[in-house]
């Protein structure tokens, strides 16, 4: 990886890459004291801490805290014991070139880290919206508290979901903590949740909207859906 370059021990390894993968992501081990530097990509990178804890721009990140690094920019992360972070970003060649300017770095701990939940429960997190004036990078991760299936629908952008806690069945095969599906834009799926519920999060490279199957109703807009969760969240802690 051209944008990439490790220092000491780093074990690294490829998850979804190739060129015909629109988002690629890859999953870097790091021992106390290995480093991970940033070259100014082509394209922004969202990296998210699976395991462990990580020095970046003299912030430390703990576990599910990010680091984004906007296109253009140059960054470092360094393991502050032995870490594990999962580094997402849409292909270095992709034919559709940055939308914003970029040249910044975020880094996104549990105190800048936005919460919210749905009037149905499900829990919403978000260390990227798509909002910042330099970027477009989207990282939300969503809790399903109980067993449910979700409706058919497709997104306008490609995803790619990692698993963190419970279980997600796409028909027959169960996906547990660590799996990992890549879903092309604008192709329709379903899931169901296990029993114990689900815990994921998801990437994508720009602004999303999504559409129910069957549905004559407009694209929602994800963004906005983001802000109804959170107005709901406010209001059930203010009468909590």
């Amino acid at each position: 990886m051209a944008h990439l370059v490790g220092e000491g021990p780093v074990n690294s390894g490829a998850v979804i890459t190739g060129a015909e993968r629109p988002l690629h992501l890859w999953v870097h081990h790091l021992q106390a004291g290995s480093r991970l530097m940033w070259r100014q990509p082509r394209q922004a990178h969202a990296v998210f801490v699976w395991r462990g804890a990580v020095r970046a721009e003299g912030a430390v990140l703990h576990e599910h805290e990010a680091l984004l690094v906007e296109n253009g920019a140059s960054a470092s992360l360094t393991a502050e014991a032995p870490a594990t972070v999962l580094e997402f970003y849409r292909a270095e060649h992709h034919p559709e070139p940055p939308t914003r300017k970029g040249g910044h770095v975020h880094t996104v701990g549990a105190a800048n880290t936005l919460h919210g939940l749905t009037s149905s429960g499900v829990g919403m997190t978000y260390w990227a919206d798509a909002g910042c004036p330099t970027c477009e990078m989207w990282l939300h991760g969503t809790r399903f508290p109980d067993a449910r299936k979700l409706r058919k629908h497709y997104h306008s952008e490609d995803e790619i979901i990692v698993v963190v806690e419970g279980e997600l069945c796409l028909g027959r095969r169960p996906f547990r903590r660590g799996g990992v599906l890549a879903l092309d834009a604008d192709t329709p799926y379903t899931f169901a949740v296990g029993d114990e519920g689900l815990n994921f999060i998801n990437y994508r490279a720009a602004h999303p909207y999504y559409k129910v199957v069957g549905d004559d109703g407009p694209p929602i807009d994800e963004r906005a859906h983001m802000k109804d969760a959170l107005e709901n969240y406010a209001r059930s802690n203010a009468h909590a």
